[in-house]
């Protein structure tokens, strides 16, 4: 071999050596191409003005897009104020020479995707952009912050609230529930609704009702594990995967213990019956007035309507005081009583009899014409031992005047 062959012979060695490396590095970069085809995220290099240098062919990702984008920057593809922002972070990697982590909202036709970045510095001026869709993943977040939110609220509730499937399997029930039932989670899971509330026929119906129209509200009884029984405002409510989801899923249900309100309920009828019977008692002294005009001498005068009832009072309260004050003369004024009918004259006719037989005599004053006249329908007889005058003046004067004469000596 010449001198000059020497260089050819090390052109043709080195020449082997890279296709050994190329065979090597083939089995490699297939399977590199094979797992970017089906990988979802977005691999790309860009510069430090956001100029797309490398783009890999992700899935999603067709050569044509590829070569479209090589040609342009990311000021052509995103909003002026995504693209400060991205630019910012690329600037922000290349300065500091560490991975930067961004998020950000890409635009489309009919939705919004989000994306989350991580930047990668390559070199003094380029950075392997990786991306990655979350719009799924943060809408997942957002369902179960909204579901812990409310599983908070549910737990919270002093109302009994519970899952139930359309065949009345209790699927979840909180804390408020268990303790009206007096039954433990697990007791609870392996039951169904039908097992704690009466009436059951009444539940069947209910829930089939529901089912069908979507809510139902009305009352029912909770059985509880010691044998007891609670009152309850139960509301059932449907629940559907999506809106105008023909196939219902669940049912909410919502029991409202009324014990307490029933109980406030009771109170407030025994409450307002006392204060009645207050009011009663109160208008019947007042109605009764028996006042002593002189040692021995009681009078009552009578306002208003003079019926069976109040002339019982009457006779309560006058015989009451005639024994207390050991009173030989009874004045029952009737002045100002507007009627009195045949039944109840008799009454106060009774009265004075009743008045007689403690040793007291009965002056009844104030008669007026229709008062005169039922007086006369009633027989003689029972008129007997009664005096009457006109003015309670002149039934006065009488009873001072017969005091006088049980005074004098005989």
């Amino acid at each position: 071999m010449t001198t000059d062959d020497e260089p050819l012979a090390a052109l043709r060695q080195a020449n082997l050596e890279l296709r050994a490396q190329l065979a090597q590095l083939a089995p490699i970069a297939a399977k590199y191409h094979a797992l970017c085809t089906v990988m979802p995220d977005l691999m790309l290099v860009l510069d430090q003005d956001g100029r797309y240098l490398e783009i890999a062919q992700t899935r999603g990702i067709t050569p044509e897009l590829i070569a479209q984008r090589l040609t342009t920057t990311i000021h052509e593809t995103f909003p002026p104020d995504l693209v400060a922002e991205m630019l910012d972070a690329i600037r922000r990697t290349l300065a500091t020479g560490r991975s930067t982590r961004l998020e950000y909202d890409v635009p489309y036709a009919d939705t919004v995707q989000r994306h989350a970045a991580e930047l990668t510095p390559l070199s003094a001026t380029t950075v392997l952009w990786f991306a990655r869709d979350v719009t799924s993943a943060r809408q997942l977040e957002r369902t179960e912050r909204t579901l812990r939110t409310f599983e908070t609220i549910v737990e919270s509730s002093p109302d009994g609230v519970a899952l139930v499937a359309p065949d009345g399997a209790l699927a979840y029930t909180n804390s408020a529930l268990r303790a009206l039932l007096g039954r433990d989670p697990a007791a609870l899971a392996a039951s169904t609704l039908h097992d704690h509330v009466d009436p059951r026929a009444a539940l069947v119906e209910a829930l089939a009702d529901a089912l069908a129209r979507g809510t139902w509200h009305g009352r029912m009884t909770l059985r509880r594990a010691d044998g007891g029984e609670r009152p309850c405002q139960l509301s059932l409510v449907r629940l559907q995967r999506e809106p105008g989801d023909s196939k219902p899923t669940h049912l909410a249900a919502i029991a409202r213990d009324l014990t307490p309100i029933i109980e406030a309920e009771q109170h407030r009828v025994a409450l307002q019956e006392q204060i009645i019977a207050a009011q009663r008692s109160a208008l019947r002294e007042l109605s009764t007035p028996l006042l002593p005009l002189a040692p021995g001498i009681l009078a009552m005068p009578l306002i208003g309507t003079l019926d069976r009832e109040r002339a019982n009072e009457v006779m309560e309260t006058l015989l009451a005081g005639i024994t207390a004050q050991r009173a030989h003369t009874a004045l029952l004024d009737v002045t100002g009583v507007r009627t009195l009918d045949a039944h109840t004259a008799d009454a106060l006719v009774q009265v004075a009899r009743a008045a007689n037989l403690l040793g007291a005599r009965v002056i009844l004053t104030g008669i007026g014409p229709d008062i005169a006249q039922t007086l006369v329908q009633l027989d003689g007889g029972q008129l007997q031992g009664i005096t009457a005058r006109g003015t309670l003046q002149a039934g006065i004067a009488e009873a001072l005047a017969r005091a006088a004469d049980r005074g004098r000596p005989t």
